[in-house]
């Protein structure tokens, strides 16, 4: 029996689905990476663009300085020519001049030629017709009227090329227009390249004209001669020079742009397969100039180019093997982010970290010394910043020579970093404030005397920040700590400040920051209110005049602000000078209106801060102010501290003498509290003075000090001077001041500072009960049938 084996049917093995839908997975994972990395490499390639244009646009700035400010020289040559030649009005005259300026002229540097231009015809300086076909374009550029430079030429009559600059000559008989000629080695004096070293890289730099139809004057450096190198002639046209250079006409018009324009710019191109940059320099001075340099983009800097080429070549790669896609592009995004961090947080320059760099570093010491205290310190550096403007190398060397050595003198986990410009922050061990502060005394000491330079000494200034055991400020908080002290120190006569920053001065900072803030707008919405205080004749009762004052209505609480919780602040930021032409105009106003309504008025003391009194054009604005409300002359009166007065007497006396011409009167406010009052009263032509509250306190002896008070009031009175007594409050005081001899009375007695409604309110009442006075003294023994009749009257000044 045969063995016989069943004929199944053998089927195959299914593949595993997974397969296809891993294919599929890496298929788009490619395409997703493939469009991921051309749009990478399309900002990339974007970025690389901009940085070349932007180093062509540098590149050809300097040549475009040097050139076209030389060639204004001669351009201010020829003007100097036809100013010489304007006046002539005779043909002698006007040889002798042209021959003159050929041959001897210190004024001008000396041209190989001078030649003119009448009636579109060219002359040479003995008057005979030039038939140079060279020089034929010349008159056309000579008629156009304005001072140029034609450019290169060759002349016949030298044989030789020459540079033209021609002027107008404006109302001349004998000529329309002026032209030297100077040999073209000239521009050997400028030693272009010596100067401008990036020229070297350039395949052309040439100047041109945006006028004539952009024509080349110069090809200054023509480029080296091979494959690839654009060449320029002489007196070709922008639009030629381009059509040589630039295939894409998008690209041309561009450029045309920025010739046409007055900003200076670049644009990046491709001839053939190579990337090239083309910029395109203005002149400030001679608007007329433009210069074009050409650069290829792998001489302005190689590492970008070279970059952007092997990007290209690992696109295929990347697309090839997803791994190293992944890996290549994490390791070179981490290498990119490290970099930027670093440069970011250390200068390389100076050796130390930066202001973002010391933030990382000072939690990460504090951390790693947690039995230590640490103190942060900004150190600033007295006047850099004359140093920089006036020797900017030398700064910069003083710079570094400070970081060194402050860096040898600290401890381990100490560190120092650059602040801002002339500003260095350290991060130091310290014990209690008082040893810290004698470390940095001496450090500043250490820094001035080992400065490499002897001729400027350097001094620092120092405010610190103690950092406490449970401090939460983030570390920019605590530098900005540091350095606010040093700004608020009022002590900058010392040559070393060290000043320290606490809870004191953190209250007074954050009171004084909300009002500095607020004050801007406070002005310009009315909140600051003009207030007088009545000042009285004590015999009389009369009302004599008064003081204007300053209140603030903050209009957010609904409260005055005490005058002493913001005016010294705006004399410090120099914001009063502001508010007292703002008090100025309101008091102007004030008296206006009365005047216009046939209303009393009073004589009126404004006061003026020191900052407000030396500012040069102060006494023009109160006088326009006071001319365009109708005040009357000789009706205000400026107030000054004692203070103000006492620092010079002979200024002083030129600002009375100022006041005086234009109709103000002079008040001394607070005498008595200077050191020199009697120098005062002999050295300045005062109108008044206003005793101090010094006067009212009583000293060792009551009969002294009524002496004292007494003989000044008469002193004063004997001069013509005014006394007012300020700051009288009670019965008793105002006994003391009348047994002296003074009259008129300023303070709470009378009247507090009235707002403008109570101010109007009380002069009514006092000039009401002065007319009843008045009628009581002048018809007491009349009937009322022989009053005479009330009649309308201008505006009465009391």
């Amino acid at each position: 029996m045969e063995n016989t084996i069943p004929n199944l049917e053998v089927k195959e093995k299914p593949k595993f689905k997974w397969t296809a839908a891993l294919f599929i997975g890496i298929a788009l994972v490619c395409l997703f990476l493939l469009i991921f990395i051309i749009s990478v490499v399309n900002r990339y390639t974007d970025t690389v663009e901009d940085k070349i244009s932007d180093k062509a646009r540098l590149y050809s700035m300097g040549s475009n300085e040097v050139v076209t400010t030389y060639l204004c020289e001669y351009e201010g040559c020829a003007e100097f020519a036809a100013g010489a030649l304007k006046d002539k009005d005779t043909a002698a005259a006007f040889s002798t001049t042209l021959v003159t300026l050929l041959l001897n002229n210190n004024e001008m540097k000396s041209p190989k030629d001078i030649r003119y231009v009448k009636d579109g015809v060219l002359y040479d300086n003995t008057g005979a017709e030039n038939t140079d076909e060279n020089l034929r374009n010349l008159t056309a550029a000579a008629a156009q009227k304005v001072t140029g430079t034609y450019g290169s030429v060759i002349d016949a009559a030298y044989n030789m090329q020459l540079l033209a600059f021609y002027a107008p000559i404006p109302a001349n008989e004998f000529a329309d227009a002026v032209i030297l000629f100077y040999v073209e080695e000239i521009l050997d004096g400028i030693q272009i390249r010596d100067k401008v070293t990036s020229v070297e890289t350039a395949e052309f730099v040439i100047l041109c004209s945006k006028s004539g139809n952009g024509r080349v004057i110069l090809n200054l450096y023509p480029g080296m001669d091979y494959e690839g190198a654009v060449s320029v002639a002489e007196n070709d046209g922008i639009k030629d020079v381009l059509s040589l250079a630039v295939n894409k006409e998008s690209t041309k018009n561009a450029l045309l742009d920025l010739i046409e324009g007055t900003k200076s710019g670049a644009v990046t191109f491709n001839i053939d397969s190579e990337k090239y940059a083309i910029s395109v320099s203005h002149n400030q001075t001679c608007e007329d100039y433009v210069v074009l340099s050409l650069y290829r983009a792998g001489q302005l800097d190689s590492a970008e180019t070279t970059a952007f080429a092997s990007i290209g070549a690992m696109l295929f790669v990347l697309c090839l093997t997803i791994p190293f896609v992944f890996f290549s592009i994490l390791s070179v995004k981490r290498q990119h982010d490290k970099q930027i961090i670093r440069e970011k947080n250390y200068d390389t320059k100076m050796g130390c970290p930066t202001l973002p760099g010391m933030e990382e570093l000072i939690p990460k010491r504090i951390g790693s010394y947690p039995g230590s205290h640490f103190a942060v310190v900004g150190g600033r550096l007295k006047h850099y910043q004359y140093l920089k403007s006036n020797y900017p190398e030398l700064a910069e060397s003083m710079l570094k020579q400070v970081r060194r050595l402050l860096d040898m003198n600290l401890s381990i986990g100490e560190a120092v970093g650059l602040g801002n410009e002339s500003e260095f922050v350290l991060l130091l061990h310290y014990r209690d404030t008082a040893s810290l502060t004698t470390r940095l005394y001496k450090l500043s000491d250490y820094v001035t005397e080992n400065i490499g330079n002897n001729q400027y000494n350097v001094h620092l200034d120092f405010g610190v920040f103690e950092i406490e055991k449970d401090c939460k400020e983030p570390p920019r908080q605590m530098i900005e700590n540091a350095f606010t002290v040093i700004d608020s120190d009022t002590a900058n006569s010392a040559i070393t400040t060290v000043s320290v920053y606490n809870v004191i001065f953190r209250e007074n900072y954050i009171k004084n920051a909300e009002v500095e803030v607020k004050m801007d707008y406070a002005l310009q919405h009315d909140e600051f209110k003009v207030f007088f205080q009545p000042k009285i004749n004590s015999e009389t009762g009369a009302i004599d005049g008064c003081e204007a004052l300053v209140r603030w209505l903050d209009a957010e609480t609904g409260q005055y602000r005490a005058p002493g919780t913001f005016l010294p602040l705006f004399e410090q930021n120099g914001f009063i000078i502001k508010l007292d032409r703002y008090i100025f105009y309101k008091v102007c106003e004030f008296i206006g209106s009365r005047v216009e309504a046939h209303l009393p008025i009073f004589p009126t003391s404004v006061n003026v801060s020191r900052i407000s009194a030396i500012n040069s054009e102060f006494l023009n604005y109160y006088a326009s102010v006071k001319k365009q409300f109708n005040v009357p002359d000789d009706f205000l009166t400026l107030e000054l501290t004692e203070s103000i007065a006492t620092s010079s007497y002979e200024a002083l006396n030129r600002m009375s003498v100022a006041f005086h011409k234009n109709h103000f009167l002079l008040s001394i406010d607070d005498y008595g509290s200077g050191y020199s009052s009697m120098n005062l009263l002999k050295n300045v032509l005062v109108d008044e003075i206003k005793m101090d509250r010094i006067f009212l306190d009583r000293g060792v002896s009551e009969k002294r000090d009524n002496v004292i008070m007494a003989s000044i009031v008469t002193l004063a009175n004997d001069l013509g001077i005014k006394v007012v007594q300020e700051g009288v409050e009670t019965e008793e005081q105002l006994k003391v001041v009348q047994e002296a001899g003074c009259k008129i009375i300023q303070g709470y007695y009378y009247s507090k500072p009235l707002s403008i409604p109570e101010y109007i309110k009380f002069v009514n009442m006092k000039m009401d009960e002065e007319e009843t006075r008045a009628r009581q003294r002048t018809y007491k023994n009349l009937d009322d049938d022989d009053l005479p009749p009330e009649t309308e009257t201008d505006v009465k000044i009391v």
